[in-house]
């Protein structure tokens, strides 16, 4: 890969790899082993499977051999064999959830992808979500846009479909605190994660924010592998994205194992201004 390569080139070269990374996860579910729990205080963070360990591993070996200038931060970073050998002074990084819904992947839902992101010190520049059991991706860069795409058609850009925003939902997906799931629930109905999360049920991801389910978006205590990827992937469709505090987020060089205090997302300023006034107790317009 050329230092000159764009996000868009990137992301197309890498793809096919995602592809197979996927496939191989959704073909071992149904006999996954489970993992020792990691830390966290639910059971969305302490979820690990051998699938995580394996694409991890995969994408490792891929970046090292074809993109050795890439420096490279996967979630299972401690578990790595492979992380002592990326440079960290590299001016683009590779990102990788390697099962992102770990846990909904250990309950045998499909609602689970491969996500890889390249960015920079400050920002994202794309960002590819692969989700094999549900047979499609969604492919973001500033040169692109945001477009979903089939994975029979991984190989023709020209038949992935440019996405819009569909604002119709009301409801808020919350992966927080008690407090703040408190504080929300003054103004929205909330889907709280760690409590209301019923593997026998459909599970609606956060992704649901660009149709019609997810009015916002709102976490505490989270990567930028995941929730910072959707949020590039909201602002792009012009949603709105600030912190908890309505602020903008944080450069990603001044985040700690790229993880953000809290993120807000969602699709309609004025759902946006609620959710802020909501978490800091004040009524909206009132600053």
């Amino acid at each position: 890969m050329r230092r000159s390569m764009s996000p868009r080139e990137f992301l197309c070269q890498i793809l096919p790899y995602a592809v197979v990374a996927s496939r191989y996860a959704e073909r071992i579910q149904n006999r996954i082993a489970r993992q020792p729990v990691k830390e966290g205080d639910n059971p969305f963070k302490q979820a690990l499977s051998d699938a995580d360990l394996s694409v991890q591993a995969f994408f490792e070996v891929v970046l090292l051999g074809a993109f050795p200038h890439l420096g490279f931060y996967g979630e299972e970073e401690e578990r790595s064999l492979n992380a002592k050998y990326f440079s960290r002074d590299q001016s683009e990084t590779v990102l990788l959830d390697p099962i992102d819904g770990t846990l909904l992947y250990l309950h045998g839902k499909p609602e689970f992808a491969v996500v890889v992101s390249l960015v920079n010190e400050t920002r994202f520049l794309g960002t590819l979500w692969v989700y094999p059991r549900e047979e499609h991706f969604w492919f973001a860069t500033e040169e692109t846009g945001v477009r979903l795409g089939a994975i029979a058609d991984a190989a023709s850009p020209d038949k992935w479909e440019l996405q819009k925003l569909e604002p119709r939902g009301e409801e808020i997906l919350a992966y927080c605190s008690a407090q703040a799931i408190g504080a929300l629930r003054k103004s929205f109905s909330v889907f709280d994660c760690r409590t209301d999360f019923d593997p026998s049920k459909p599970f609606s991801k956060g992704l649901e924010l660009f149709r019609d389910r997810w009015a916002g978006v709102y976490a505490e205590e989270v990567l930028a592998i995941d929730i910072g990827a959707l949020a590039f992937m909201t602002d792009l469709l012009g949603g709105v994205v600030s912190d908890g505090g309505g602020q903008p987020l944080a450069p990603l060089s001044s985040l700690e194992r790229y993880s953000y205090s809290s993120i807000a997302l969602s699709c309609r300023a004025e759902v946006h201004e609620r959710m802020i006034s909501a978490l800091e107790g004040r009524p909206p317009g009132s600053r």
